[in-house]
């Protein structure tokens, strides 16, 4: 129907299409047959392969990998790696008392109780035959955590609460200074005001001043930053990191420096000098968000200062 459509579709507009509704129509239910040594994508190599040469209207001998990065689409099993990762996280959410958490290693489970045929009670040699989902639960969970991180990990955080996160309880306590970089006049006056705010917290033995800026440049992350106190530089730290984005970097810099605030005597007030505010509203948004951890480790340390 669309091939014969009055009006061709743009390139775009099939990309969108297919990615809309075929991906998620042929990949339903992608978990029960993506798993350990049970992968089935050749079959879906052959509709992207051919979900791409209507797109692009290339010819039908053109080479797959090629098509496929012109036309925008990533090739299909890292597709499927992606969805199949993500859905091993989703774990996490589930109760602890969930029957899941009985089939995987002790050290993932809080159970004392494991079942009888969960991957604890069972040779390495009879993990290698096993093909199923659980493997790969258990495998993702290895490589991305530690078993410290499992027993400080609460689905359930009281700091997640509505009505107790601290921006409910202190919202008076947080100020945010905005400026519109385009306009030269608001940019210039603000400039000016922080400058003066600088120089009368400089002299304030109560407040801490924390600045800091990121980078990005072949692949290696470069953060800087200082921490003011009572007009001296109390500390200053450089970090280097490989294959990191700097949004990630940033937002670990300010939890590791607000935990370094907090730990002085008779500070009131926290000050954060940072080009991009939202890394400071995502520091304090305890919604659902990629670096939720950031946000409740900093509630946790500011409560309890």
């Amino acid at each position: 129907m669309l091939r014969n459509s009055a009006r061709e579709l743009l390139s775009l507009q099939k990309q969108l299409l297919y990615r809309i509704y075929i991906i998620p129509i042929t990949l339903y239910g992608f978990s029960l047959w993506f798993y350990n040594k049970a992968s089935l994508s050749f079959p879906l190599r052959k509709i992207q392969r051919r979900a791409a040469i209507w797109i692009l209207g290339a010819f039908y001998t053109s080479p797959t990998k090629e098509i496929e990065a012109l036309a925008s689409l990533i090739p299909i099993y890292l597709h499927l790696k992606k969805l199949s990762s993500r859905s091993q996280l989703r774990v996490l959410s589930l109760p602890h008392s969930h029957t899941i958490w009985t089939l995987l290693e002790n050290q993932h489970s809080n159970l004392f109780l494991l079942h009888h045929l969960s991957l604890e009670n069972i040779t390495a040699k009879q993990r290698q035959k096993i093909k199923s989902s659980i493997t790969d639960v258990n495998s993702c969970l290895n490589s991305f955590f530690s078993a410290s991180f499992f027993s400080a990990f609460n689905t359930f955080n009281s700091e997640l609460s509505s009505g107790f996160q601290l921006s409910d309880k202190f919202s008076s306590h947080f100020l945010f200074h905005q400026v519109n970089h385009k306009n030269k006049k608001s940019k210039d006056s603000h400039l000016h005001k922080l400058n003066n705010l600088f120089d009368s917290l400089m002299i304030d033995s109560n407040t801490i001043i924390i600045i800091s800026n990121a980078s990005l440049k072949d692949n290696i992350t470069i953060l800087i930053s200082y921490v003011h106190f009572h007009s001296e530089q109390v500390k200053k730290t450089i970090y280097h990191a490989v294959n990191i984005t700097t949004t990630k970097a940033e937002l670990f810099t300010m939890r590791y420096k607000i935990n370094q605030a907090i730990l002085i005597p008779n500070i009131s007030h926290i000050v954060i000098i940072t080009n991009i505010i939202y890394f400071v509203w995502w520091i304090f948004d305890l919604s659902v968000h990629p670096f939720q951890v950031h946000s409740i480790t900093v509630a946790k340390y500011l409560r309890t200062s």
